[in-house]
């Protein structure tokens, strides 16, 4: 990550204000925000290192007590996103009027006592509320994946996040922060593996079964996704699941001990579909899992009229 640099600093590395001046129209400096720079002429290459930047620049300029809040909070948290970083800093304060963009700093405003913590420098919203501000904020996919993560990572509990959602009341965007918080489940192990989960739930497909363990000539498989006792199996194909760790040799390889382990699982008798990031449309992923006969809910029959 680069370094922040202040105008004093700056100055001192050029020699002379003027010529700091001169580094930051060559493109050696670029400006932050006001009186912050970094070296470089695109800081906005990597958006999350970015974005840290950007709250160590702004927060010791905000007065007493901000609080970091929303998508800026969860990457403090390492609480994944899937909606874009904002521009601003996000921060959250104890009033009543609505928020506001300024000098970089959005403010988001609240009723009641706000839950935080301490993460470096910085008062954030605790966990659990800034996976429910993400629902309410940024909608039910980033709920549940903030959600998921926060259960799955022992940040914060189920009960802890239900007594936000009622201690918030009729707040902008409850609605689908209790269904989120709902949702919820610790065995999701990525934000594709959430999402998978939530869009099967909303095209009416039967519920899985998750992280599904199957053993195959005394070797023990799992599989993200199971349906029929295991008898389908389906996986979310991240990239992440390709890139070889220390130790586990080329990405190639890697390739190949997955296709090896799929083969397995097939000829023991085992049905598997697959999809990536890609398939994660109402559409495109209704289509794969009908076509991979995953089993529907029992539509409801209505009732009759006396």
């Amino acid at each position: 990550m680069s370094e922040l640099i202040t105008w004093p600093q700056a100055c001192a590395r050029a020699g002379s204000a003027e010529a700091a001046r001169r580094e930051i129209r060559a493109g050696r400096f670029t400006r932050l925000r006001r009186g912050s720079y970094v070296e470089g002429s695109d800081p906005g290459a990597d958006p999350v290192a970015h974005h840290r930047l950007l709250i160590t620049a702004t927060v010791p300029h905000l007065g007493s007590d901000p609080v970091v809040a929303i998508q800026s909070a969860a990457l403090l948290h390492g609480i994944p996103l899937v909606v874009p970083l904002p521009d601003t800093v996000q921060v959250i304060e104890e009033r009543r009027s609505g928020g506001r963009s300024t000098g970089g700093v959005t403010r988001h405003s609240t009723t009641g006592p706000i839950p935080t913590a301490t993460l470096g420098d910085h008062t954030v919203t605790t966990a659990a509320r800034t996976a429910v501000d993400l629902a309410r904020c940024c909608g039910m996919r980033q709920g549940v994946v903030a959600a998921d993560h926060v259960l799955r990572h022992g940040l914060a509990t189920r009960e802890e996040m239900e007594a936000i959602v009622e201690v918030l009341g009729r707040a902008h965007g409850i609605k689908a922060a209790r269904a989120a918080v709902g949702f919820a489940d610790a065995r999701s192990e990525s934000p594709g593996e959430s999402i998978s989960r939530l869009l099967i739930h909303e095209l009416g497909f039967v519920a899985p079964d998750l992280q599904v363990e199957v053993i195959v000539k005394g070797r023990c498989y799992r599989s993200d996704f199971g349906w029929e006792d295991g008898a389908l199996l389906g996986e979310f194909d991240g990239q992440a699941k390709y890139r070889a760790a220390e130790g586990e040799g080329k990405p190639e390889e890697v390739v190949w001990r997955e296709k090896q382990r799929e083969d397995a699982i097939r000829s023991d008798g085992h049905r598997m579909v697959r999809w990536i990031w890609s398939d994660l449309s109402h559409s495109r992923l209704g289509q794969i899992l009908t076509s991979a006969r995953v089993p529907r809910e029992p539509v409801p029959k209505p009732r009759r009229s006396r």
